[in-house]
């Protein structure tokens, strides 16, 4: 549970990097918020460090997890449990993935005049 929380909290410390840097280039261009997920937009259009949101649903997979944990310690069949904490890893994996390939792409537009153009996403 302590490698979900720090993949949870890593999660949306890249989301906050990487906005910060979309932000500071003009090549790619996103239309509407950086955040794919509309529950947090708010947060990551403002910036905002601490997210009382993000605070919530990390708490809520923790309980969620513990009950499990809990569940799994008064049963002979510990599959739910390993399965769950399995699957919030490798979908952060994923996501961390994702967050590397664009601060690594925001950083190397930001620092250098060889890239022109522009790009635009559009929201459909």
């Amino acid at each position: 549970m302590v490698v979900w929380s720090l993949l949870y909290i890593s999660d949306y410390a890249l989301t906050i990097a990487c906005a910060r840097l979309c932000r500071a280039q003009q090549t790619i261009l996103f239309e509407g918020s950086y955040e794919l997920t509309p529950f947090y937009q708010r947060d990551i259009d403002s910036l905002r460090v601490v997210s009382p949101r993000f605070v919530f649903i990390l708490l809520l997979t923790l309980g969620m997890l513990g009950f499990l944990w809990i569940l799994n310690q008064q049963s002979a069949a510990p599959e739910l449990w390993q399965f769950m904490l399995g699957y919030l890893i490798i979908i952060q994996l994923a996501v961390h993935t994702r967050h590397l390939r664009n601060l690594f792409l925001f950083r190397s537009i930001n620092n250098t005049n060889l890239v022109h153009g522009r790009i635009e996403y559009t929201r459909d």
